[in-house]
């Protein structure tokens, strides 16, 4: 039987710390997939990244005569509203353990 010494208390916290901003991140990159994906369907192709999604969202939500249909719109906008809290709740973390 192998033995390892117990972690201390900060480790432990710095480790759970990682790994739920690391789940907010797994998180944040499958909710902008997804995003973009609906909008492939509608004929919108935005570039990959994340930080793209995020900077082209407004023009593709003011934009009247895009391919997203007004009945879409507000899902959409709901989506881009996730997507951002997302994105604060990652960057929170990081601030958390500075």
């Amino acid at each position: 039987m192998r033995f390892v010494p117990i972690k201390l208390i900060e480790s432990q916290n710095m480790l759970a710390l990682h790994r739920a901003r690391q789940n907010f991140i797994k998180e944040r990159t499958a909710h902008a997939n997804q995003i973009r994906g609906f909008l492939v369907e509608f004929g919108t192709v935005i570039p990959q990244g994340i930080r793209q999604v995020e900077l082209c969202m407004p023009d593709i939500l003011e934009d009247a005569e895009n391919e997203p249909t007004v009945g879409f719109r507000q899902p959409l906008a709901r989506l881009i509203q996730h997507l951002h809290e997302l994105f604060r709740r990652a960057s929170t973390m990081i601030k958390e353990r500075a």
